[in-house]
């Protein structure tokens, strides 16, 4: 009997704890033809992260306040956030897959992500979302089984297909294809971001506890549920936590606008969350600061301008040659310098 009791209580134990981890697929994919795939065959491809375990990357789950934006040392507030202006997703202003962009809150998660893991504010284009997500999802079995299907981007939203800003890619392809270049001819990946991550979405997820809620915030940073993004929280000696939120609401006017909440007495059931196995450095976003295109990666790891160098070789001979030949000429016009000399023929009449 003891036995038995013992047998259970460690089942129980095991229960518990298997509900403190969340799993996060790797994916890969297949950009030349918009193809998500998952190969779930070895223990690689999925990765398993406890929130009940440190680290807390985005700070201590029992301080009395949090900000995930801190990480990076931003202030994200209703006025700096760059997407304040970006909210509208009414129909038929925008497509299916742009409108479900909007309508289930995944455009303001992807923003709050790049904020709080890379620490850049900027606003994620719609179109690049999508022209470029994944329209066709495969698992790769074991042993293979033909199940390759059409999927919308919405529905598998996965950070490898990365985050383009808007700065970057503005109009749509005529035809809808998948753009390789910014608006300025730039290549795409200058405003790309966010590939490195991965996400999970949960589904009837045990969750409830203030002290469940706080974990997760400080392991995950922004947490996607409902249409809204949490963000962290503050402790009120009255009412105990509360949760800061953000979230689309339409105003008096029936325009809809990003407004910065506070909310109590939630529970983390269906949610998404972002995580990174190595937190990245702080980014640098595309025309953020500066009126020309950002260097080129390959000169930013060599720290030197190798084109520019090139150019200068090219252009000093060849301006200081013309430099020369105008003075020369210059010189000579005037009269006699430089070596010149003029022959005067005079005309008289007959």
């Amino acid at each position: 009997m003891i036995c038995l009791i013992l047998q259970l209580i460690a089942h129980l134990n095991a229960d518990v704890a298997n509900d403190t981890k969340v799993e996060f697929r790797r994916y890969r994919f297949d950009s030349s033809i918009r193809k998500l795939i998952w190969q779930g065959n070895e223990e690689h491809d999925v990765l398993s992260v406890d929130w009940n375990e440190e680290p807390y990357p985005f700070g201590n789950p029992n301080a009395d306040e949090l900000n995930v934006f801190d990480k990076q040392g931003l202030s994200i507030t209703s006025d700096t956030i760059a997407i304040k202006d970006y909210v509208d997703n009414q129909m038929p202003y925008k497509s299916k897959n742009q409108y479900e962009y909007y309508k289930t809150g995944l455009y303001e998660f992807q923003a709050a992500a790049l904020a709080a893991y890379y620490g850049l504010n900027i606003v994620p284009s719609e179109n690049y979302f999508e022209d470029c997500g994944p329209i066709y999802y495969e698992e790769e079995l074991i042993p293979p089984v033909p199940n390759s299907r059409e999927i919308l981007p919405y529905e598998y939203p996965a950070f490898i297909v990365g985050i383009n800003d808007w700065d970057c890619y503005q109009l749509q392809h005529e035809q809808r294809h998948c753009k390789t270049q910014c608006q300025n001819g730039d290549p795409i990946e200058y405003g790309m971001y966010g590939k490195d991550l991965l996400i999970s979405v949960q589904r009837s997820y045990p969750s409830s506890s203030a002290d469940h809620i706080k974990k997760i915030i400080a392991k995950f940073g922004p947490v996607l549920m409902s249409s809204q993004v949490f963000y962290g929280w503050r402790t009120d000696l009255q009412y105990g936590l509360i949760l800061l939120q953000m979230v689309r609401e339409p105003n008096d006017q029936d325009e809809w606008i990003l407004t910065f909440n506070e909310m109590m007495d939630i529970n983390f059931t269906d949610f998404t969350v972002a995580y990174a196995e190595t937190f990245p450095d702080k980014a640098t976003a595309y025309y953020s600061t500066e009126d020309f295109p950002p260097v080129p990666p390959e000169d930013q790891k060599t720290g030197f301008n190798w084109k520019k160098f090139l150019w200068l070789l090219l252009i000093i001979p060849v301006g200081g040659f013309f430099l020369l030949w105008f003075l020369y000429y210059a010189c000579c016009d005037s009269g006699e310098c430089c070596g010149c000399s003029w022959t005067t023929v005079e005309v008289h009449p007959v």
